[in-house]
């Protein structure tokens, strides 16, 4: 039987929202008085308890916060801005408890990627992590919604039948590769590709790369919507040019839609797709010529459309039914190493 439990806890400002959920937890944990018992198997998502007996690992923090400093200058505002943010260092905290050496928690890690990362970081034998690659709800990310809503949001943004809508979802411009993949439409020199840019971000930046490339008529900024299977529906292809993804949701929710995805190897999701088969994968994201290049080979219907059926299919292996079996064989062999005890 599975139990969930409310936690209280501060929801600002983030540091205090991240630590007071993980002391929260701890309290109705003690409280329960079962830790480490085979009566009670306490799962973990991300840093949000200090010892849980699975930890589903969204992302290693310790690993993703190497690398933004990296991309940025050093001392310049932006990298002294991450130095000092404490929030950082509080879950890189929590992860070196949860992944400590000789620990017993056991990984589960959504791609291969994040796996790799934790053993370099952390140490992590092989047998302390399971891969299990994120779900996606193929009823909700169709491709029958494009009767629905296909006509009805062209029509909102002025849309005709014959252009050639490209997609982008995130709430991370410059990480997600927004600036690359605008480069790339104006290499394209297509005035019938359009981008829906859909998600929560400041776009003053790109409106002034837009207008300085003259296409500003070409790319519609959304904002930030709940309906994004409307707008996969209205689209003819996705693009996540991402420099940095621990999987990427939006690409296998794309998928499912039946739209062909332009995606980069640098996101998790990446691993369940097939480059020129059910995707076209960029090794170089910041690379608007190989961008380009990957839109005019879908600048076809009859090849968007064979690389969407073939995407459908893929995502159809990868339900969040799937998922559940798998962790429930996480929970089995958790358990039984405590009843061996």
């Amino acid at each position: 039987m599975y139990t969930c439990r409310r936690v209280p806890f501060l929801r600002r400002p983030a540091i205090l929202a991240v630590m007071t959920f993980v002391l929260a937890a701890e309290f109705r944990i003690f409280r329960l008085g079962k830790r480490n018992t085979s009566e009670m198997i306490i799962h973990s998502q991300r840093a949000s308890s200090f010892c849980p007996d699975v930890v589903t690992a969204h992302s290693c923090h310790k690993a993703w916060f190497f690398k933004s400093l990296r991309n940025e200058r050093p001392f310049s505002k932006a990298w002294i801005k991450k130095i000092l943010n404490p929030i950082h260092y509080w879950i890189v905290l929590v992860e070196s408890i949860q992944y400590r050496r000789g620990g017993r928690t056991h990984v589960v890690a959504i791609s291969g990627g994040i796996k790799s990362e934790l053993q370099r970081y952390f140490g992590l034998p092989e047998s302390r992590i399971t891969v299990i690659h994120s779900g996606v709800d193929c009823d909700k990310y169709h491709p029958s919604k494009r009767g629905a809503f296909r006509s009805a949001i062209r029509k909102q943004y002025g849309l005709r039948d014959e252009d050639i809508v490209l997609v982008f979802v995130a709430n991370e411009f410059t990480r997600k590769g927004l600036g690359p993949l605008v480069n790339g439409l104006q290499r394209c020199a297509n005035p019938n590709l359009k981008l829906l840019v859909v998600g929560r971000d400041v776009t003053r930046d790109f409106e002034k790369l837009a207008d300085e490339l003259n296409l500003r008529s070409q790319i519609i900024f959304v904002g930030s919507t709940p309906f994004v299977d409307q707008y996969y529906a209205a689209s003819d292809i996705f693009v996540f040019p991402t420099q940095y993804e621990p999987f990427g949701l939006v690409a296998t929710e794309a998928m499912a839609a039946g739209l062909p995805v332009i995606i980069s190897e640098l996101a998790g999701a990446a691993e369940l797709m097939n480059d020129g088969f059910d995707c076209i994968k960029l090794r170089d994201p910041k690379d608007p010529v190989e961008i380009a290049t990957a839109l005019k080979r879908l600048e076809s219907t009859e090849a968007r459309e064979i690389m969407g059926i073939k995407a459908r299919d893929s995502a159809l292996k990868h339900s969040w039914r799937e998922v559940v079996k798998k962790l429930d064989d996480v929970y089995s062999l958790v358990h039984s190493e405590y009843t061996k005890q």
